[in-house]
């Protein structure tokens, strides 16, 4: 899936403004607009008739101009989540 992102929501997330900068030792950072690309996969299993689990994994390639932010670490963000449930 392609993500495609403006550059108000970059500098929300990932711009560094000249105060910020100065709080924080990170270098003044206003990004321009974005594109990310992200692949996810999920599973589900019914244990009995009643419970059943779940689970997702997604893993999304950040954008250039985002990447060059020193609010990110890494050009890839990964998310895992797991759960259970029960039908009644």
């Amino acid at each position: 899936m392609a993500l495609t992102h403006d550059s108000q929501y970059n500098q929300y997330y990932y711009g560094i403004s000249a105060s910020e900068a100065r709080r924080s030792g990170m270098k003044q950072y206003s990004p321009s607009d974005s594109l990310a690309f992200s692949m996810d996969l999920s599973a589900y299993y019914q244990v009995n008739k009643n419970w059943y689990l779940t689970s997702s994994v997604k893993a999304t390639e950040l954008g250039g101009t985002i990447r060059e932010s020193d609010m990110v670490g890494s050009g890839v963000s990964t998310l895992f989540v797991a759960g259970a449930g029960y039908n009644f």
